[in-house]
């Protein structure tokens, strides 16, 4: 089998990279990305490559002859202040992704990665194709959606969407969320019944896997991917039990907005600050994604989340901390 993942040095990517080598070592793999590998993996061959280039794109294809296709490389970025055109790469990079696999007679199967914010009120979420986006960003995959939709092209497709996805290796929490945890400066909104869903990254890779292997049943099918829905506040007293050996500190959530609006107007003068009116909603607001259906599918995630956070809060403090 050889898998060509766009976007493989990213944060999901790498440790996809990893699960496969370690369970799956019949596999190749073929990292498509313009950032360099943060692991060398023995199994993988990388090809410094920017979606949007369809011609250095199609000659890749051509000289790998890949199986399948896990599309991951994306703009994930939702600062305010972006418009539709700076999600070229979600768009027009997936449009090429497509085309392309689709003209190669090896492709069989296209795993494409869109994500929750294509519909962040409808809950819960009865049709899947029903789109209410609250950021540029999930707007850009919502394009990217339908181009599989309306289009015919020659592969099985699976669309997974992702919910707040975790693990070592991640891209911002070990210098924003999980810093300031460990640091001791983190409080927490005393609101204990905020429900939100998080996918530890290890659980993901199987879910994606599984999708691979079942691909042409599962064709034109939409999963979320990720854990069981979690109280918040269990999974960021987790990790601070974990980092810290204490229980996370809680304050009233009133405390926490006030600190989101000083952080809003620093934010403005380009100083950072860890909490913004944002984070702050992201804190106090309950989002289950629909995870039945992936269940039902592929069965209930291996890794507790307990586990999870071992694992990472050792990563953390041999990696990043020590």
């Amino acid at each position: 089998m050889k898998v060509l993942i766009t976007g493989g040095s990213g944060f999901i990517g790498t440790n996809i990279h990893e699960f496969i080598g370690t369970h799956y070592p019949n596999y190749q793999l073929i990292n498509v990305d313009i950032v360099k590998p943060k692991v060398n993996f023995s199994h993988s061959a990388w090809e410094e490559c920017d979606i949007l280039n369809k011609e250095k794109l199609e000659s890749i294809f051509e000289k790998h002859q890949p199986n399948c296709v896990i599309h991951f490389a994306a703009e994930t970025s939702c600062e305010p202040n972006l418009v539709l055109k700076d999600y070229e790469v979600n768009t027009q990079g997936s449009q090429n992704v497509f085309e392309i696999a689709s003209n190669t007679k090896s492709v069989k199967t296209l795993i494409h990665t869109s994500t929750q914010f294509v519909n962040q009120y409808d809950f819960p979420l009865k049709d899947f194709f029903a789109y209410r986006p609250h950021t540029v960003y999930g707007e850009s995959k919502i394009v990217s959606e339908k181009l599989l939709l309306e289009n015919k092209y020659e592969f099985n497709w699976i669309i997974v969407r992702p919910t707040n996805v975790w693990g070592k290796w991640h891209l911002r929490y070990p210098q924003e969320f999980w810093k300031v945890l460990y640091e001791g400066k983190y409080i927490h909104p005393n609101n204990r019944g905020v429900v939100r869903s998080y996918g530890y990254v290890e659980n993901i890779c199987e879910q994606v896997i599984h999708f691979i292997s079942n691909a042409e049943k599962l064709n034109g099918e939409v999963f979320y991917v990720g854990d069981e829905p979690v109280a918040l506040y269990d999974w960021v007293n987790a990790f601070s039990l974990a980092l810290k050996g204490r229980e996370v500190r809680t304050v009233p959530k009133q405390l926490v907005y006030l600190l989101g609006l000083i952080g809003d107007v620093l934010k403005f003068f380009g100083i950072k600050f860890p909490i913004t009116t944002s984070r702050y909603r992201s804190m106090t607001t309950s989002n289950p994604a629909p995870m039945e259906k992936t269940f039902k599918e592929v069965g209930n995630p291996k890794v507790s989340l307990q586990e999870g956070v071992n694992k990472t809060s050792e990563w953390l403090k041999v990696e990043i901390y020590d």
